[in-house]
C-alpha cells in the first residue's frame, strides 16, 4: 500500500506515538474532568446562559464559518475501542464462539458516572487494562485455531507444519487488513514477515503462526481506532480518511467493525462522498439491531450501537429493588430497549412517542409485575396500565432512579440539559431532617411537606427549587416502580412545576401532564439532539459546536422529532467528516 493513498505517513507514526502515550499514562482524567466530563453531568450548554456568551461582534444575520468560537470540528483524535467493540472485532476475525468472553466483566472506562461510556479521554488504557484484553484476545486465537483455523484463513497449514509464503502473503494482505480495517503499509507488511520468519526459524512453527496472529490482534491499529485525518480542507481542518470514516460510522452505530459494503465503500473511496455515506448511515441506522425473544428463558439483548445511546442516556442499566428476582429486574431493563426498538422501527420514530406512547412491549414478567391478569408473550405490544405514558413511567427507569430527586434531576439534566451541582458542604440526611422536623412538630408530617421545608433551607433552596419539583410528579410510584396512593397513610401530593427553562415553565397536574408536556417541548427537543451529538463524537457539547448544533435543532423541529432522521444528519455531518487538527504535528 502506497502511504501517501490513504493514511499519510505522518498520520501513521502519530498513531503509534499517541497510542504509547495512552498505553503509559492510562488516560487523562485530570484534562477530561476539567472539560466536563465529570460527575453524572450530561456536559451539555447550561441552559442557564445567555444567548450569546462569546462577546464577538457576530450578528443574528451573519454566517458564522469554520474556524470561529461557535464553529470548529471536533478535535483529531484517538479512541481506544472498548471492550465490546473489541469483541466484536475479534468475532470478525475469529469466527465462531472463541471470542464471547472477551468483554465480560471489564469496564470500558475509568471514571465512573459519565453520561456516556465512550469519552476517549476516558477509556480505559491502562497497561494492566489493555494487557488483560490483550489475554483474553490471546485465548481466543489459541481456541479458534485448536479447532478449525480455516475459520480464519483456507489456506492455513495443518498443525506441525510451516506456513507457506503464499498463505503468509494472503493472511497478511486480506485478513490482516480485515483487522486492522485498512490495507496495511508495505513496511508493515515486511515488519510482519520478519517476524514470523523469526519465530518459525526457532523450530515451532505452530507457535510461530500463534504469535502472528495474537501480534495483529493485539497491535495498536487492532484495539484503537484514528480520528486524526489526513489532507487538510481549504479551511485548515482535517478531513478524515475514508477507512476513517467508515470505523466512525460503524463503530458508533453497532459497536462493531465495517461490514462488507462499508469496507468496499472505503477501499474504493467513494464513501467519502457525501450521498454515498448518506446511504450507508441510513443503511446502518434503519437496520434493526434486536431480536425479541419467544419466552423469558433468558436474556433477549447485547445493547450495542444506536440502543447503548439510550440505554446509557436513560440511565437504566442499574436496575435494582429490595424485592426484584433477578428474572424480574432483567425485564424491567429490557423492558425500555423493547419499547424504543419498537417505537424506532415499527411506530414514528419520534421522540414525542418516546416520551408519551400509550403502550409497551410485554412479557409474562413484565405482566406479573405491573399487574396484568393476561400474560403475553415475550414482545407483544399492547397498552399499558394505570394510565402510564412514555418510557419514563416505567418500571425500569423509575427503579433505577429512586426518588423525587434522582427522577427530578433526570428530567433537568438529561432532558433540559442543565446541570445541577451540589454544593461540597451540602447535607445529603433528608432522613435526618424529617426525623428533626417531627421531633419539633411533636407530630409526624407529610412527606411532601418535609420536601417543602427543606426547600426553605438556603443551602438545599439553590439545587432542590430546580429539581423537587420536577420530581414531585413522579413520587405516586414507590422505589420499585409501583403504583401507590400513599406514603405511610399520607396521601401523595404529584403536583409539580417546570421552572427554568426557554419555553416550557408551567404547573403540571401528576406524571401524565409532566411526560406530555415534556415531550412537546422544544426545549427537550434541542437537549436531545445535544445529547445524541455528545454521544457520537464522545464528550459534552462545547461552545464551538454551537452552529452544528442550531443546524441539527433546526432540521430535528422539521422532520417532527424523527430519532432515526437525526442520527443520520450527525453522522452525514460536516462535524462528522472534518477534525480540527489540535494532535497534529507541524507541517506534516
Amino acid at each position: 500500500m502506497d502511504p501517501g493513498h490513504r493514511w499519510s505517513a505522518g498520520a501513521a507514526v502519530r498513531l503509534a506515538v499517541l497510542v504509547g502515550a495512552a498505553l503509559v499514562s492510562g488516560g487523562c482524567r485530570d484534562d477530561a474532568a476539567a472539560s466536563g466530563g465529570d460527575g453524572g453531568s450530561s456536559g451539555a450548554i447550561d441552559a442557564s446562559s445567555s444567548d450569546d456568551e462569546s462577546g464577538g461582534d457576530t450578528t443574528a444575520d451573519e454566517p458564522m464559518l469554520p474556524g470561529t468560537d461557535e464553529c470548529r470540528p471536533p478535535d483529531a483524535q484517538l479512541w481506544p475501542l472498548s471492550p465490546l467493540q473489541i469483541q466484536n472485532s475479534v468475532a470478525q476475525a475469529l469466527p465462531g464462539r472463541a471470542h464471547r468472553e472477551i468483554s465480560r466483566g471489564l469496564s470500558p472506562y475509568i471514571s465512573p458516572g459519565v453520561v456516556f461510556d465512550n469519552d476517549p479521554r476516558l477509556l480505559n488504557a491502562s497497561p494492566q487494562f489493555m494487557a488483560e484484553l490483550v489475554r483474553r484476545v490471546d485465548q481466543a486465537v489459541d481456541a479458534t485455531l485448536s479447532d478449525d483455523p480455516s475459520r480464519i484463513a483456507s489456506c492455513l497449514p495443518d498443525p506441525g507444519s510451516s506456513l507457506s509464503d503464499a498463505c503468509l502473503r494472503t493472511l497478511l494482505s486480506e485478513w490482516a487488513a480485515r483487522v486492522y480495517r485498512r490495507p496495511l503499509f508495505d513496511d508493515e507488511l515486511e515488519a510482519l514477515e520478519q517476524f514470523h520468519a523469526t519465530e518459525r526459524d526457532a523450530g515451532d512453527p505452530d507457535l510461530a503462526l500463534r504469535l502472528l496472529l495474537r501480534r495483529i490482534l493485539s497491535a495498536p491499529e487492532a484495539i484503537f481506532r484514528s480520528e486524526l485525518g489526513d489532507q487538510l480542507d481549504p479551511e485548515g481542518f482535517s478531513m478524515l480518511t475514508a477507512e476513517e470514516l467508515a470505523d466512525a460510522v460503524s463503530y458508533t452505530l453497532t459497536d462493531g467493525p465495517p461490514d462488507g459494503p462499508l469496507r468496499a465503500a472505503a477501499a474504493d473511496g467513494s464513501l467519502l462522498d457525501p450521498s454515498v455515506l448518506g446511504e450507508h448511515v441510513e443503511r446502518l441506522v434503519q437496520t434493526r439491531p434486536l431480536d425479541v425473544v419467544e419466552s423469558d428463558a433468558g436474556d433477549p439483548y447485547q445493547i450495542t450501537g444506536l440502543m447503548r445511546f439510550f440505554s446509557e442516556w436513560l440511565d437504566v442499566d442499574d436496575v435494582r429493588f429490595e424485592s426484584g428476582t433477578e428474572r424480574t429486574l432483567r425485564w424491567l431493563a429490557n423492558e425500555p430497549m423493547m419499547f424504543l426498538e419498537q417505537v424506532l422501527f415499527e411506530d414514528t420514530g419520534a421522540l414525542t412517542t418516546v416520551l408519551a406512547a400509550d403502550y409497551t412491549v410485554w412479557s409474562r414478567t413484565l405482566a406479573d409485575f405491573y399487574g396484568r391478569e393476561e400474560r403475553p408473550e415475550a414482545g407483544t405490544v399492547a397498552p399499558t396500565l394505570d394510565g402510564r405514558r412514555g418510557v419514563l413511567m416505567q418500571g425500569g427507569f423509575l427503579t433505577s432512579h429512586d426518588g423525587i430527586t434522582a427522577r427530578g434531576l433526570f428530567v433537568r439534566e438529561r432532558l433540559f440539559c442543565q446541570t445541577i451541582t451540589a454544593p461540597d458542604d451540602a447535607d445529603m440526611n433528608l432522613p435526618g431532617l424529617e426525623q428533626d422536623l417531627e421531633e419539633q412538630e411533636g407530630v409526624d408530617l407529610p412527606p411532601r411537606e418535609v420536601r417543602e421545608r427543606h426547600l426553605e433551607d438556603p443551602a438545599c433552596r439553590g439545587c432542590h427549587t430546580q429539581i423537587d419539583p420536577l420530581g414531585f410528579p413522579f413520587d405516586g410510584f414507590d422505589p420499585a416502580g409501583h403504583v401507590r396512593a400513599d406514603i405511610d397513610g399520607f396521601p401523595i401530593d404529584v403536583a409539580g412545576e417546570i421552572l427554568g427553562t426557554t419555553s416550557t415553565d408551567g404547573v403540571v397536574a401528576g406524571p401524565t401532564e409532566l411526560v406530555t408536556t415534556l415531550a412537546d417541548s422544544a426545549d427537550v427537543r434541542a437537549c436531545f439532539v445535544q445529547q445524541v451529538y455528545s454521544f457520537v463524537h464522545g464528550r459534552p457539547v462545547r461552545e464551538s459546536d454551537t452552529c452544528y448544533l442550531e443546524s441539527l435543532e433546526q432540521r430535528f423541529e422539521q422532520s417532527g422529532g424523527d430519532i432515526k432522521d437525526l442520527v443520520i444528519a450527525i453522522m452525514t455531518d460536516d462535524s462528522m467528516r472534518l477534525r480540527t487538527p489540535s494532535l497534529l504535528e507541524a507541517g506534516d
